[in-house]
C-alpha cells in the first residue's frame, strides 16, 4: 500500500521490535525537524549570503521535515511506505550535492551521515538492534552539520551546534517525553 489510510489511530497500533525504540525516542521523533531548522536559520541569518539557487534548496526544508516525519515516524512499522519522502529525499540530497559537493565541510557532513544511515539501515533490517535508531537521528543531522560546517561562526552556527548536542542528549537519556499519543503498545510474549 503507498498511501496512508484515512483515518490511523495510533494509539491502538502495536509496534515491536526496532521499531519500538524509535517510537520510544524524543530525539528520533524530532530529528526530521533539522531540514526546516535549516530553513529557518538560513533565512534568518545567512540570506544575504547565499545564492538564490541556494535559498530556494533551503526553502524545500520544511517539506522535507514533514514528508520524514510522515515516513519515519507516523508510518513507522505499519507496512506503508510514504513515497513523498523516499523521493523527496534522494533529490534534495543530489541538489545539495550540486550546490555544495565541491565545499569539503559538505563532503565532511554528508559521508559521515550517509555511513550513519547505512549502518542504521543494516543494524535495523539484518540485526535487529535498536541502536539502529541514534544512527538514523545521526542521519538527520545532516542538515545541521552542514550548515554548521558551511558558516563557521554566528549565532546561527551556535544554535545548529546546539540543537546537535540536544538531540544527542534526548537520544542517549532515552527520553520520551514527547507525543503521548506515540509511545508503543508493546506485545507481550
Amino acid at each position: 500500500m503507498c498511501r496512508a489510510p484515512p483515518k490511523l489511530e495510533v494509539t491502538k497500533h502495536i509496534v515491536d521490535g526496532p521499531y519500538a525504540a524509535a517510537l520510544g525516542s524524543d530525539a528520533y521523533r524530532l530529528s526530521c525537524g533539522t531540514f526546516a531548522v535549516f530553513t529557518v536559520l538560513s533565512l534568518l541569518y545567512r540570506r544575504d549570503e547565499m545564492s538564490t539557487e541556494a535559498l530556494v534548496h533551503a526553502c524545500i526544508g520544511p517539506l522535507q521535515s514533514y514528508a520524514s516525519y510522515m515516513g519515519d515516524v507516523h508510518l513507522l512499522g505499519r507496512g506503508h511506505n510514504y513515497w513523498p519522502d523516499l523521493i523527496l529525499a534522494p533529490l534534495v540530497s543530489l541538489w545539495a550535492m550540486k550546490l555544495y559537493g565541491a565545499l569539503p565541510a559538505f563532503r565532511r557532513s554528508a559521508g559521515f551521515s550517509v555511513s550513519c544511515f547505512a549502518l542504521a539501515l543494516y543494524r535495523n533490517h539484518k540485526c535487529r538492534k535498536d541502536d539502529w535508531v541514534l544512527l538514523h537521528v545521526l542521519w538527520h543531522c545532516l542538515p545541521l552539520t552542514l550548515y554548521a560546517g558551511l558558516f563557521i561562526d554566528g549565532p546561527d552556527v551556535v544554535i545548529a551546534k546546539g540543537l546537535l548536542v540536544l538531540l544527542l542528549l534526548l537520544q542517549l537519556t532515552s527520553s520520551n517525553r514527547l507525543g503521548p499519543k506515540l509511545r508503543p503498545k508493546l506485545r507481550r510474549p
